[in-house]
This record gives C-alpha cells, structure tokens and sequence, in this order.
C-alpha cells in the first residue's frame, strides 16, 4: 500500500542517520590515515584528553588529501564534525567546547584563516533553475489535490524561503512565518527567526572560534 507521511519522515530520517555515519565514518578514517602516516598510535581510544589535543593540533595544521592539497575550509569542518560527534558517543569528549582542547582549536581556526588566504574557501553554488525548467515543475503540481497543493507549498517554500537543513523544513510551524507590510502597502512573507536557525548560528558562531 501507499506510505503514510509517518512512514516517509522515517525514511527520511533513517537515510539522515545513515549520511550523518558515513560522514563521521569518514572522518574517523582520514584521521587513522594521519596517524599512520606520521608513525603514530592510531589506537584513538587510548588517549588521554592532553595527548588528543596534541594530535589533533598536528592533525588540524597539516591534514592533506591524498593528492596532498589542502582541504576546503567547509571539508576541514565535516572533518571536525565528525570527530566531535565520535569522541562525544565514545569518550564522552567534547573536542570543541572542552578548554582541554583550545589549543587545537585556535590551530583549527589558524587553519581556516590559511585555507582563506590560499582560495579554499569558495563556495561551490548549484546552477540555478532555468526558467523553462521552473515552468515545468510548476506544471507537474496538481495543486487541486491536498498532495498536490502540500507539494507545491514546500517547493515554495524551499526556493523562496530557503532553509539550512531539510529536517528544519519539517519542523516549521505558521508561527515560524511572518507576514509584513512594504512601504508601497504591499503584503509579503518572510522567515522569521526560529529556534532551529538560531541555534545553527550559534554553532557556527561555536566552530569558528
């Protein structure tokens, strides 16, 4: 039978969960990588919070790919995502708020200042819509049905109001809009300030210390 929208939000959720591992998978690997490299224990567990914050300092100043170029500024923060979040469940550390490990984190920072300098801190954008492309989306909704109307309110949304994450977009509420009034009397929708959003720029505000 058809799925109810319960059984695609869990879909959704579970794919959300099975990226979020590969990525702190990944970044526990590139990190193992490093270690042997440089002839160190990659045994990661084993580390006394000092020692961490020692090798991660090494880590956040000389991490390369394999080609040996530097990460982009956005890759070094995946990276450092995924470290915290595998030493958070496993350690119970915190490699980015801890003042055990400000050290790595200011040669973190100095990291991204020198990948700034270096041109590794462009964003790469998606091209945009075409106008003939935009007219055929528009076509397929069928917004006479309550499907329909749902699908073309979230495209809308999306494209006019864009969100950072796509589980921001779930969580929305009517409150979380705002309709104003412009100095030609004419009415118009905005995003207002959510919980969700504000704690992203903290975060980011967090990382970038």
């Amino acid at each position: 039978g058809s799925k109810t929208e319960q059984d695609i939000e869990k879909l959704i959720d579970e794919k959300e969960s099975k990226s979020t591992k590969n990525s702190t998978k990944q970044a526990l690997k590139i990190l193992k990588d490093f270690c042997l490299e440089k002839g160190v224990s990659a045994d990661l567990e084993g580390l006394s919070s000092p020692e961490l914050n020692q090798l991660l300092k090494t880590f956040y100043a000389n991490a390369r790919k394999q080609d040996r170029s530097f990460y982009t500024k956005n890759s070094l923060y995946a990276i450092r995502y995924g470290l915290a979040r595998h030493f958070m469940k496993e350690k119970k550390l915190n490699i980015i708020e801890d003042p055990h490990f400000a050290e790595c984190n200011k040669v973190f920072s100095a990291s991204l200042v020198e990948r700034k300098k270096k041109g590794f801190a462009k964003v790469k954008h998606h091209p945009e819509i075409t106008a003939d492309d935009l007219e055929k989306l528009y076509s397929s909704f069928h917004v006479t049905t309550p499907r329909g109307l749902q699908q073309k309110c979230l495209f809308d949304i999306m494209f006019f109001l864009p969100t950072r994450r796509r589980k921001n977009l779930r969580e929305q509420t009517k409150n979380s809009f705002t309709i104003a009034v412009d100095s030609q009397n004419r009415r118009y929708v905005y995003q207002a300030v959510n919980e969700l959003d504000k704690n992203h720029r903290e975060n980011e505000n967090l990382y970038a210390q």
